[in-house]
């Protein structure tokens, strides 16, 4: 791994170096609980908890620099955080498809922790065991378990002590990264997030996160507290969420996410096309997937319509074995043919437009030297297995289409995210604002009632493949 050098922005735009090795890592039917009836529960929470509003701090706005691997089509990012007394720097995937913080352990023995770095708790005198087993698991059917644990976890200036995590002695992944600091809202019951802290004692301007990924598709930050108006011109547009499903625990999962109704083909000769969609469905807005993971039928109609066909990986290490890649050969580049399209949202209320370099990106084979055109539409059914009680997102836009965009995901009330196209050029100078648009409100989960039991936790993340490293031949 290439050791690299990345800057932190503070609101005073004092620069800060930190050096670390970088790497990269059937639809559904309207949803079962309606943000209303989410709010009411919130709200119920809140209201036992007596928060005061406190002086504000100096600073309430930072940004946090994120990296990729130096090869664009990666679409995994992370940041760094500071754990423990005294402070060490760990990179972690900030994902908004998962709610928990989790650090890969000294302690871990599994062979995916070989040789990589880990948090050592002997080494934090603010370290506490909290005696109780833990797990996560993802869609891409990777898991951690261990022990849980609170420390004092920071994003630079803004700190928190005393956030349970998980510490992880054992799992499946061979992420380079340290750990996964979920950025979307905990099920009611569950531990007080990193963000849900943040937002509940007012240590930031806006209840707010925005989030970009630059020209290079290797950079980006993250706006804790306001958005950075550099990075859009015009106004947000904003999307309610949805509960989805239930926990095992008989609570629902909150993602960011909304209902998608319609997808439609916009051609360069003018005509028009709908695609056929059996039901409507959730999609995720999920900072830490790589791909957008679609239904299988829906992903294959794309294909089918701007004529790419199924690939499948070489290697056995880069399976697709969860779903289906689609491709084609294009040594020229990326086809000026290719049709616009539009993901249309709560009854065509919102839209995404997608222009083919926002949908269909470029992978060289280390090998032969091919060019391929690979689509952003991988064919998933994440839906599957989540029996009648969870019912799950039916897709999850990952980086890949969420890079067009300036995202900024609100924790306010009611709760909701927000877009604009991105102005994605190199070397802006940041403009911090706080948002005008949101409200601090109830439109957290503050209960941590649930502390004393075992709990498995539910995340999106998943990296779907490492594209740069892929081998593809054309089933």
């Amino acid at each position: 791994m290439k050791a690299v050098t990345l800057a932190l922005l503070l609101s005073t735009w004092e620069a800060v170096t930190v050096r670390g090795d970088v790497d990269r890592t059937g639809g559904l039917g309207p949803p079962q609980f309606s943000l209303g009836t989410f709010n009411k529960l919130l709200a119920r929470q809140a209201a036992a908890l007596n928060i005061k509003d406190p002086h504000l701090r100096r600073r309430q706005l930072e940004q946090n620099a994120i990296t990729a691997s130096t090869a664009p089509t990666a679409f995994a990012y992370h940041a760094y955080i500071q754990v423990g007394t005294p402070p060490a720097d760990f990179a972690v995937i900030f994902d908004t498809g998962s709610f928990q913080l989790w650090l890969r352990s000294t302690a871990c023995t599994s062979t995916a922790c070989a040789n990589k770095a880990a948090y050592n708790p002997v080494r934090s005198s603010t370290y506490k065991s909290l005696n109780k087993a833990g797990n996560a698991a993802y869609v891409d059917n990777t898991f951690v378990q261990g022990t849980l644990a609170t420390e004092t976890v920071a994003v630079h200036n803004l700190s928190v002590a005393g956030l349970e995590f998980l510490e992880v002695n054992s799992t499946n992944n061979n992420m380079a990264e340290v750990g996964i600091i979920g950025m979307c809202v905990p099920p009611e019951g569950y531990p007080v997030s990193f963000m849900q802290n943040l937002v509940m004692n007012r240590k930031i301007s806006s209840p707010v996160m925005g989030y970009y990924i630059d020209a290079t598709g290797i950079k980006g930050s993250l706006d804790f507290g306001g958005v950075d108006k550099a990075r859009f011109t015009g106004n947000l547009t904003w999307m309610p969420i949805y509960g989805t499903g239930e926990s095992d625990d008989g609570v629902p999962y909150i993602f960011f996410q909304t209902l998608q109704t319609g997808l439609s083909f916009n051609n360069q000769n003018g005509t028009f096309a709908n695609m056929t969609m059996s039901q409507p469905f959730l999609a995720v807005m999920d900072t830490g997937t790589s791909l957008s993971l679609y239904p299988r039928y829906i992903a294959k109609q794309i294909a089918v319509y701007i004529g790419f066909q199924a690939l499948t990986a070489t290697t056995s290490a880069n399976s697709t074995a969860n779903g289906t890649l689609y491709g084609k050969v294009c040594q020229s580049g990326i086809p000026s043919t290719l049709p616009n399209i539009t993901l249309s949202f709560n009854g065509g209320a919102q839209s995404f437009v997608l222009a083919p370099q926002d949908y269909v990106f470029l992978s060289t084979s280390p090998t032969s030297g091919v060019q391929f055109c690979l689509c952003a539409f991988f064919g998933s059914d994440v839906d599957q297995g989540s029996g009648t009680r969870q019912a799950a997102p039916g897709a999850i836009i990952g980086n890949a289409l969420l890079r067009k965009y300036y995202t900024v995901f609100d924790w306010g009330t009611p709760p909701k995210f927000g877009f604009a196209v991105a102005n994605r050029a190199v070397g802006i100078k940041a403009n911090l604002v706080p948002s005008n648009e949101s409200v601090f409100g109830t439109a957290t989960n503050p209960i941590a009632s649930a502390r004393g039991r075992t709990r498995g936790r539910v995340g999106l993340l998943t990296a779907a493949m490492t594209l740069a490293t892929m081998f593809f031949a054309i089933q």
